[in-house]
């Protein structure tokens, strides 16, 4: 799962689940108990076979828990300490998944060109994007 498109490699964390049959388009919902129990299958993993990307991804997930989906106390709120947030949604600006997609035309704008190539052959930018019946550019 975690080399698919339903884990975030960049702010860790699994989404819900894939809107198709290859698990390359995330539902960008990100729910509490499912990372938990991700977190916790990649943990017995790595146990298991001592393969540290087990580990990292145990690691990123319960780091992306913490970050993410813990109540920070805040007085003004009389927010409690320690609990965690069931789930984050999955639109951001009225939009589902804005907030975790970017097109290609935004990416050169803020990556090195040698940065870019790493990235379009790393996560398959090397061709337009389908994602909810959008071309992206």
């Amino acid at each position: 799962m975690a080399k698919g498109g339903m884990y975030d490699v960049i702010g860790g964390g699994f989404a819900r689940y894939s809107t198709d049959d290859q698990w390359l388009t995330p539902h960008f919902e990100k729910m509490l108990y499912d990372n938990a129990q991700l977190a916790s299958a990649y943990l017995h993993a790595f146990l298991l076979t001592r393969n540290p990307a087990y580990r990292r991804v145990c690691e990123e997930t319960l780091d992306f828990l913490a970050r993410e989906m813990m109540i920070q106390p805040n007085e003004a709120e009389l927010k409690p300490w320690g609990g965690f947030y069931s789930s984050l949604d999955a639109d951001s600006e009225g939009e589902e998944g804005k907030f975790y997609i970017w097109t290609l035309d935004e990416l050169r704008s803020i990556l090195e060109d040698a940065q870019l190539e790493i990235s379009q052959g790393c996560q398959g930018l090397t061709r337009r994007p389908y994602f909810c019946g959008l071309q992206c550019n």
